[in-house]
């Protein structure tokens, strides 16, 4: 089936929910037959003939004939819409009102976007969002509550609001829809908080772990450090082996490490009844701040996301700024020939991880790690706090001692008690285990960016997102 006109789905939609199923009362065994009706109702309403679906190739893609019907029975279906539709078949969605806004134009020469002023793709990336939105609101059916018209305003502001263009209405766009800015708040709210909740990190927040580094020099170091942990009531609670893969978009555009947000997939050793394999799952780390200098505290306060909640996160984070690049007509090493081979060799033997809707992430590391993990029972004073040390695949070492504060973390007490308590067992761990105090220690990330990757190292250093 190929339906070339976007506002076929959108107008079977329509006539689905506004006309058919708002006003009468369907037995649930003929809801996929209505709904396939009115898609091929508005395919030969907006369609060229030739790019409308067959009934038998409607019938086989929506498997209607497993359950029975039959080209008549259908065509007796697309009767029964039309006879209840009073053959009156003119939708309006919001797709229709906003191709008329799209052409008078919405975005001014005065207009500014991201502080900046206009360029000639603006009015491009406008109407994908609008698109965007437009799909976005089909898939909930909250939405039908506004006119057309309403909700086609509200997606008009939503788009603006997404490209940051400033102002976000205007009086030209008063003019044009009809609607202030206040009547259509309360939709593009509506909008706005279904975009978030379908693509999370748009405010959600997930735990946010309070760590601090101390450097491990050597294995005899490492000794001492576990026999203090020992005596200070800590105990090992498990051991892990994992690889760790980070991710950002082609050099030289890595806008994420800039901005100390890192994309990273993790694959843990794990055992199945006798069997001993490997299971990933994408995670996001994102610094709610830029790191200071080695004078501050030295720890680092991080929004996690995991799962499900990472992967929608990075697809809506690589999307925008795909999106923002294509704008600018930003330039990568992906347009050299030999790139691709020099990212091959520089994993043979792996499987470079993939994630769909993200393909234009790249690899920038590769670590692997072997883990101890310390923790105190219940009624000892860092019972909340666990100790890991971790040595890599390159013999590089470093401990870490972490609290993990969750979603109440924007209370600035239990952050800073957090935060004390951490700096009080690593000045114990230093002294007691005899380890230098003066050496900064460099995370397994820092390290191996120093000696395999330090363009990218420089930038992030330059941008404050790691300290040199």
């Amino acid at each position: 089936m190929l339906l070339t006109h976007p506002t076929s789905p959108t107008a079977a939609t329509s006539l689905t929910g506004y006309k058919i199923f708002r006003s009468r009362d369907v037995p649930r065994s003929h809801w996929q037959l209505m709904a396939t009706a009115c898609l091929s109702i508005a395919a030969k309403y907006e369609e060229a003939e030739e790019n409308c679906p067959s009934i038998p190739d409607l019938l086989r893609m929506t498997k209607l004939n497993v359950v029975g019907h039959t080209s008549l029975t259908f065509r007796e279906g697309e009767v029964e819409v039309l006879r209840h539709l009073g053959w009156k078949l003119r939708a309006v969605p919001p797709l229709h009102v906003l191709g008329y806004f799209l052409s008078k134009g919405v975005v001014f020469l005065d207009d500014t976007w991201q502080g900046r002023a206009l360029i000639d793709k603006i009015p491009k990336y406008i109407k994908k969002y609008a698109d965007f939105f437009c799909n976005l609101t089909l898939q909930e059916y909250s939405f039908q509550q506004y006119l057309p018209t309403h909700l086609a305003a509200a997606i008009l502001l939503a788009s603006r609001t997404a490209l940051q263009i400033s102002p976000r209405w205007r009086p030209e766009l008063r003019a044009l829809t009809g609607y202030d800015e206040s009547e259509i708040t309360e939709a593009f709210k509506h909008v706005w908080s279904y975009y978030e909740e379908q693509f999370p990190g748009h405010g959600t927040r997930s735990i946010s772990p309070r760590k601090k580094k101390f450097c491990i020099p050597n294995e005899q170091s490492a000794s001492r450090l576990e026999q203090t942990l020992t005596s200070l009531g800590f105990t090992i609670s498990h051991t892990e082996e994992f690889v760790d893969w980070y991710f950002d978009l082609p050099a030289p555009n890595w806008h994420f490490a800039l901005n100390d947000c890192w994309f990273r997939y993790r694959e843990k050793k794990v055992k199945v009844l006798n069997n001993w394999g490997w299971k990933g799952s994408w995670q996001v780390k994102r610094g709610s701040k830029k790191v200071g200098s080695r004078g501050n505290d030295g720890m680092t306060v991080y929004e996690e996301f995991q799962g499900e909640d990472a992967k929608k996160l990075i697809r809506d984070m690589v999307l925008q700024q795909s999106c923002l690049l294509e704008v600018v007509g930003a330039s990568s090493e992906t347009d050299a020939p030999t790139s691709s081979s020099t990212l091959n060799s520089n994993y043979d033997g792996h499987e470079v991880p993939y994630l769909s809707g993200a393909e234009s992430l790249v690899p920038f590391a590769r670590i692997e790690t072997l883990r101890k993990c310390f923790e105190a029972a219940n009624d000892n004073e860092f019972s909340d706090l666990k100790v890991d040390i971790d040595k890599t695949n390159f013999g590089h070492m470093v401990g870490e001692v972490e609290a993990v504060v969750d979603d109440g973390s924007n209370d600035k007490a239990r952050v800073d008690a957090a935060k004390e308590k951490i700096s009080r067992l690593v000045d114990l761990i230093l002294i007691k285990s005899e380890l230098d105090c003066s050496v900064d220690a460099i995370g397994k990330l820092e390290y191996y960016l120093i000696n395999n990757r330090r363009d990218l190292y420089d930038a992030c250093v330059k941008a404050g997102s790691l300290v040199n």
